[in-house]
């Protein structure tokens, strides 16, 4: 299936729509995906953030699970400073062997509608890697003025300007902490096109690949009939 044109319908509607996706990816990712020993969770808040996200999180056995298939950055950075941002911070949990070690981020209108939430939406991914966690941003949606691209904005605060700016792009960031390193994998999307696979790592050098493509179309599938018409709706004639 491929990436519709999101600009067609409210964003209420997008709202129902985000919701079903991080349902979906919870289930794909519970139902295989993952290794032994990892399991997935639907969150609402992350430390002082209210959001909707998705953790992964590991019993153990983290040093054999995923794939240690090299894959090629778009680009890696050593940043001169990784650490906590004042004020806004995020624990890593371990009771017992569990503790947090990625979040997945689906991008929604309201990380882009304004220049305050779309610099919480930027920390917010810098807390994560400050912590050590992984971080896969999947934004679907067109590029605003407060947020022309979120990934770039990252890269930009780590110290590089080499990531393009734009919105609807799949962004993994791979955390390496010696030395401190960040790597990241950018996938772009277009609107007509099928969505891609990205890695999302659960440890330094090990990751799987995430379909996007398959839990993107069972998540639209749980739409109303009237919103998927929308959707699919012929541009109007100029």
């Amino acid at each position: 299936m491929a990436l519709d044109d999101w600009t067609r319908v409210s964003d209420n509607v997008f709202h129902a729509f985000h919701v079903h996706w991080i349902s979906e990816l919870a289930a794909a990712l519970n139902d295989g995906l993952l290794p032994e020993g990892y399991f997935a969770r639907p969150e609402e808040s992350v430390g002082t953030f209210e959001t909707d996200v998705l953790t992964v999180e590991t019993g153990g056995g983290g040093e054999s699970a995923g794939s240690s298939a090299v894959i090629r950055p778009t680009a890696i950075i050593s940043p001169p400073r990784l650490s906590p941002r004042k004020d806004r911070r995020i624990s890593v949990f371990s009771a017992g062997d569990e503790r947090r070690v990625s979040v997945v981020e689906i991008v929604s209108p309201g990380n882009k509608d304004s220049d305050r939430r779309a610099r919480n939406f930027e920390e917010k991914i810098l807390v994560c890697l400050a912590s050590g966690l992984h971080v896969l941003v999947v934004d679907v949606l067109p590029p605003t003025g407060p947020a022309p691209g979120f990934a770039a904005a990252v890269a930009r605060e780590l110290g590089s300007a080499s990531l393009p700016e734009e919105g609807r792009a799949a962004t993994s960031f791979e955390c390496q902490p010696s030395p401190a390193t960040v790597r990241i994998y950018h996938r772009s999307m277009r609107v007509g096109d099928p969505l891609p696979e990205v890695p999302l790592f659960l440890e330094p050098g090990r990751h799987i690949e995430i379909p996007l493509e398959t839990t993107y179309s069972s998540a639209l599938r749980r739409l109303p009939r009237l919103d998927r018409d929308r959707l699919g709706e012929s541009p109007p004639s100029s």
